[in-house]
């Protein structure tokens, strides 16, 4: 539970930017921010109904096969934070971690262009990146042993019930 709301307190501090309705072509803003930053705040002021559209048009333009291997990558980084966003009202945190690995594997890889728009920043900005997917991890085995919990829970509510009859009936 602790880890959600460090989960919200960093897209809270990194929220800022409006997003447009509209996303005919992709373009990167051309500046000294790392491209994650830009991403988690252009999604902060999504209203909760917009976030199943923005999911699927960028599944739609990830399964498009006229995508270079940038825009790909970084697609799967956009998908990453709205799968994982605290105002999505159906997160998959198992589906964003997916797409975070994607995003950080073809980012790693060497063949990535070094002149690409995505800049990383300073090592604390990678270091952000990084603790996004440590966080995403203790939210998916959170969820999980909450999960568990639940089933316990029901079972031991049927359990009582069951002993409160058998209390109450008469012999």
């Amino acid at each position: 539970m602790y880890n959600r709301y460090i989960l919200l307190l960093l897209f809270l501090l990194l929220s800022g930017c409006i997003a447009s309705r509209e996303q005919p072509r992709i373009e990167y803003p051309a500046c000294a921010e790392p491209y994650f930053l830009i991403v988690f705040k252009e999604y902060s002021s999504l209203k909760p109904e917009d976030f199943a559209w923005r999911i699927k048009q960028i599944e739609e333009s990830l399964s498009g096969k006229a995508l270079s291997e940038e825009d790909r990558t970084l697609l799967h980084l956009r998908l990453a934070v709205l799968l994982s966003h605290h105002k999505n009202p159906r997160p998959d945190y198992q589906r964003a971690l997916k797409e975070l690995d994607l995003f950080l594997l073809s980012v790693r890889d060497e063949s990535f262009p070094k002149d690409s728009q995505i800049f990383w920043g300073t090592s604390e900005d990678k270091a952000v990146l990084r603790n996004f997917q440590s966080l995403l991890k203790e939210i998916i085995r959170l969820d999980r042993e909450g999960k568990e919990l639940k089933k316990k829970l029901e079972l031991i509510k049927s359990l009582d019930i069951d002993i409160e009859k058998k209390r109450i009936k008469p012999q």
